[in-house]
């Protein structure tokens, strides 16, 4: 739809919206006249500046345009709420050009399954993200964790490693990095959760080290105590400053999972602790 105008009126608002409806192109032209709007400017008024042709046709003499809809051209009055009641709006008038013909069943269809599989995508593109924030979120409490330990001086690792078999190796080491020596022997406390059945500890797989003077280099052989989930390490030792203690074991599964695990231990008062998981593995298919 052409439209010539000098100047657009400040009370007369003219509009051409392109549009789409399903696979065909719409363009809506909506004319607006709110009444008190304006600065009160009408057609004949010899300061304003008014619509002086539409598709190249003058308005009769009284100033209006005639529209008779033509074709797939429809003439539409919006509705307004004034209150709970809906109510035409006198002063705004649309009129709608389809520029096409109406689409087949078989253009929705096509258009169906083309945004079903972009859903379908969209759906592993958020499972993919959500499985990223969570590793990420975990680093970051793992960190956090790790910077506290440090500024106190004590620093409790673990580490859990799975293996094909459903075996899982889990790794402790207690570091002191301050001035202070442990009055106690220390005992790790282990909390498991998640994961498949649990069988047993494998027997003989605990081995502790130390770099405690008289030590370096020794590993004893010792089982970690307690009952699954709840198992705890007894190192037997104090821990004098620039010390650590290191302690690993394996423990056997019989189904697939993940396993998560919170170590912890006091030491002068003060608590430390080390969080990590892994996903269990099945066993190795050797077949050819």
């Amino acid at each position: 739809m052409k439209i010539d105008q000098e100047t657009q009126q400040e009370d007369f608002l003219v509009r051409v919206v392109p549009e789409v409806e399903g696979l065909r192109d719409a363009s809506i032209l909506s004319l607006a006249a709110v009444p008190g709007e304006g600065l009160g400017r009408y057609v004949d008024c010899s300061r304003g500046r008014a619509i002086l042709t539409i598709n190249e046709q003058r308005p009769r003499g009284s100033g209006s345009f005639l529209f008779s809809p033509v074709g797939n051209c429809s003439i539409e009055r919006e509705l307004e709420t004034i209150g709970d009641i809906e109510q035409v709006k006198e002063w705004l008038l649309k009129i709608r050009q389809m520029g096409s013909p109406c689409c087949t069943c078989d253009n929705y269809v096509y258009m169906y399954n083309k945004l079903s599989k972009e859903y379908n995508l969209a759906k592993k593109v958020a499972a993919k993200i959500k499985a990223t924030r969570d590793i990420y979120y975990g680093l970051k409490d793992k960190l956090i964790d790790e910077k506290a330990l440090r500024e106190r001086g004590l620093n409790l690792y673990l580490e859990l490693q799975s293996r094909p078999g459903f075996f899982l190796s889990v790794m402790l080491q207690l570091k002191n990095d301050s001035a202070f020596t442990t009055s106690t022997p220390l005992t790790i406390s282990l909390n498991f959760s998640g994961g498949g059945t649990f069988v047993e500890a494998v027997r003989g797989s605990g081995l502790l080290t130390s770099n405690l003077d008289g030590q370096a280099g020794k590993h004893t052989q010792t089982q970690p105590g307690g009952a699954y989930p709840n198992l705890s390490v007894y190192t037997g030792a104090l821990l004098p400053g620039t010390r650590w203690i290191r302690y690993t074991f394996q423990l056997l599964y019989k189904s697939t999972g993940t396993v998560s695990c919170t170590a912890s231990t006091s030491v002068a008062g003060t608590t430390v602790t080390a969080r990590d998981n892994a996903a269990l593995q099945k066993p190795l298919n050797l077949e050819a």
